[in-house]
């Protein structure tokens, strides 16, 4: 009972003095009665008499809404709905902030001075304790935000169905942390009221009254429906069940891998790296190096420097043709800006911004007769309507109200829709790296996770929605999130060039050393031909290691002073250290953009108020 008086006193006195004033006036008599009916509602009037020092329009006068309980070594939090506000003779205004319904009291256009009485009548509803072994009664009658002496207070409180004999009612006064009767109230207790009063209460004072009551004493608590949570919950489950039914049964377009042996026709590498992960990423433009080498447009030259490090140098032998697509000119552009030679050693951050520019052109490719997808928004909407629903419920699930909680769910949301897309913008083409999808799985769990626990947290015992239902919801939801993506589906040219780089995928993954003695006798280039499109897959190590006993001449488009030509080797020098200095050129240019701009100011947090007179 003590923690359940320090918690009350702390957080009135503490909302108290945002509202007070420092002067203007004092209370010289405050009367409080309240009629306590069994529904646990209380009918409240007070009579304030005020005198005001200097002019003022009036005074504030604010309520409490939540109201924080010490029971069973359990704080619990209630949230009392405040109604019928009455001013008599007096104009008047009402607004909620910070949790507390705040009552303007006066005329804008009008000053009071000297002595002034304020008749103020409401009605506060306090809900169901939602505590089966008893119910209790635990009322502030004077709060502790009056900044202002009281030179007398009086206050009555009748009970419409009696109290038992032995629920003594305990008073608490004074300053935060006190737990005694320490402004020495004099009260008067029988079954059907109680009165009390007390002379010079100092500002930032309290009386509170406590006593436990008999289980069902009040009859037709109110109580907050889980009716809304239930159904949210519940047709996220319907919602998700139907994302699944459309996602195994929706007849798609099947990707069937073929036998292939190069790449298709008219399509670069770095648009391969885009068409099997829906990103156009640095690493598929660099693989544009060895494919322009190998063409006849650069070469490459490795130098060793004095401090034992590779030097890169590329040179340009022609441009290239007229008809290629505008993200390899501009990126040819940006590497050979000022002349013939390009040291990747010394790429400046305007090229870093060229290379970045060439990414989002590489996406404008597929457009028109080669898009890859249809414009299918079921899937995106399915995705929104399920995790739309399963937050909501999982917001409303408090029994303070339905908008008590529900902001605290938007980051789980946030961080679920971001593992779906990062699983859908791969899963969908095919080529999903099993570590990614298995990261973007756990993401969504963890999200789930967390919705569930920070209702259980928030909501204690008492959240709206039994565990068991809340788990399957979550489920549920999670399996529909992570297979929503299976629905998109593929145009005809998608459908067909999947099939193709799939097929080819799998070739250079699963081909032998003898089958590549054949096809190199055929086109002595092969290695070349297929290195940029192994590095687009993730595979130019295992494609280069194939080679080793396999005799490759060295291109007469590469330079180095190594007389022998290893393919382990060369894989070095084009993923290691021809990518390094593009991929921090485009990095540093990227960081650079972000740290442009800043944010923060003064005053802009938590915080204000005030109350009194005004």
């Amino acid at each position: 009972m003590k923690k359940l008086c320090a918690v009350f006193l702390l957080i009135s006195t503490f909302l108290g003095t945002l509202f007070a004033d420092l002067g203007g006036f004092y209370i010289k008599n405050y009367n409080f009665h309240g009629t306590l009916l069994k529904n646990n509602k209380m009918e409240v009037t007070e009579n304030i008499d005020v005198h005001f020092n200097e002019e003022r329009h009036g005074i504030y006068h604010y309520i409490t809404e939540y109201v924080y309980v010490n029971r069973e070594g359990k704080v619990r939090t209630y949230k009392n709905q405040i109604n019928k506000i009455n001013v008599k003779n007096y104009k008047f205004k009402t607004d909620y902030e910070d949790g507390n319904l705040i009552i303007k009291i006066g005329d804008e256009n009008k000053y009071v001075n000297g002595d002034q009485h304020y008749e103020i009548s409401y009605v506060i509803t306090m809900p169901d304790d939602r505590i089966r072994e008893s119910d209790f009664l635990f009322y502030s009658v004077l709060g502790a935000g009056w900044n202002v002496q009281i030179n007398h207070f009086n206050f009555r409180i009748d009970f419409e169905k009696p109290i038992p004999d032995y629920a003594t009612i305990r008073t608490y006064s004074g300053e935060i942390g006190d737990e005694e009767n320490k402004i020495n109230v004099l009260t008067q207790q029988t079954s059907t009221y109680i009165r009390g009063e007390a002379d010079s209460i100092p500002p930032e004072n309290a009386i509170t009254l406590f006593t436990d009551l008999p289980d069902g004493y009040y009859e037709g608590a109110y109580k907050l429906s889980p009716f809304l949570p239930w159904l949210l919950c519940i047709l996220a489950i319907l919602a998700a069940s139907f994302t699944i039914y459309i996602a195994i049964f929706h007849k798609r377009k099947l990707v069937v891998p073929t036998v292939e042996f190069y790449p298709p026709e008219g399509i670069s590498s770095a648009e391969v790296g885009y068409i099997i992960d829906s990103s156009a990423d640095v690493s598929d433009l660099l693989s544009l190096i060895p494919e322009w080498a190998n063409k006849g447009y650069i070469t490459i030259k490795e130098e060793e420097t004095k401090l034992k490090t590779k030097k890169i140098t590329l040179t340009k032998l022609k441009e290239l043709p007229e008809t290629a697509p505008e993200y390899q000119t501009d990126l040819f552009k940006a590497l050979f800006r000022n002349n013939d030679f390009c040291n990747l050693s010394r790429l400046s951050s305007t090229t870093g911004d060229k290379i970045l520019e060439c990414c989002s052109k590489l996406s404008d490719e597929f457009t028109d007769e080669r898009e890859l997808y249809k414009n299918n928004l079921l899937p995106y909407a399915l995705l929104i309507l399920t995790n739309g629903l399963y937050y909501l419920a999982g917001g409303t699930c408090s029994t303070l109200g339905y908008t008590e909680n529900i902001g605290l769910f938007f980051g789980p949301a946030a961080l679920v829709f971001a593992g779906w897309y990062l699983i859908a913008s791969q899963m969908r083409k095919g080529f999903l790296k099993k570590g990614r999808i298995i990261l973007n799985i756990l993401i969504t769990i963890a999200a789930s996770a967390v919705n569930f626990g920070m209702s259980i947290l928030i909501t204690g015992e008492d959240c709206n929605i039994p565990a068991v239902l809340f788990f399957i919801s979550t489920a549920f939801v999670n399996v529909a999130t992570i297979i929503a993506c299976k629905i998109l589906e593929r145009t005809d040219y998608g459908a067909e060039i999947a099939g193709k780089l799939l097929g080819l995928k799998q070739f250079i993954q699963t081909v032998e050393t003898p089958r590549l003695e054949v096809l190199m006798k055929e086109n002595n280039n092969y290695y070349f031909d297929l290195l940029p499109y192994a590095m687009v897959f993730g595979l130019a190590d295992k494609w280069s290691k194939k080679f080793e006993k396999i005799s490759v001449e060295k291109p007469d488009w590469y330079y180095s002073s190594n007389t022998l030509f290893n393919t382990m080797y060369f894989n070095r020098i084009v993923t290691e250290h021809i990518s390094t200095p593009i991929t921090s050129s485009a990095t540093a240019a990227k960081k650079a953009a972000s740290s442009s701009s800043s944010g923060g100011y003064s005053g802009g947090g938590s915080g204000g108020g005030g109350g009194g007179s005004w």
